[in-house]
C-alpha cells in the first residue's frame, strides 16, 4: 500500500435506510482516500475506498464543515464532515490536489 499523505478521523453520512454521520478514520494515499472503523493497525483491510481521480469536491450548504465528493465513476456521492472550518479546509485542498505519483492499484 502506498504511503500516507494525510490522515485523521472525519464523519462519513452512511447507513442503509436511516443517514446518520459515522465517524471514521481516513487515509488519503495518492489519489485514493480509505476509510477504517478506527485507526487500523498494520494490514487491516479498509472498510471502503473512494477514488478521488476526476472526482468533483464541492462545499455543502447543508451542514457546517461538510463537503460532498462525488464523480461519475463513483457508485454514490459521499458527504464528509471535519471537525472545524480549518480542517475541513485542509482536507479539501488535499483532496483537490492528490499526490497521484504515490498511487498504487488496488
Amino acid at each position: 500500500m502506498a504511503a500516507v499523505d494525510h490522515a485523521g478521523y472525519l464523519q462519513k453520512s452512511g447507513g442503509k435506510l436511516i443517514k446518520t454521520n459515522q465517524t471514521r478514520y481516513f487515509e488519503l494515499r495518492g489519489t485514493n482516500l480509505y476509510y477504517f472503523k478506527s485507526k487500523p493497525s498494520a494490514g487491516e483491510d479498509a472498510l471502503g475506498c473512494i477514488d478521488m481521480n476526476r472526482a468533483v469536491i464541492m462545499d455543502n450548504p447543508k451542514e457546517r464543515f461538510s463537503w460532498t465528493v462525488s464523480g461519475p465513476h463513483l457508485p454514490k456521492q459521499y458527504v464528509l464532515l471535519a471537525p472545524s472550518e480549518s480542517e475541513k479546509n485542509f482536507w479539501m485542498q488535499k483532496l483537490q490536489n492528490p499526490n497521484s505519483a504515490n498511487t498504487q492499484q488496488r
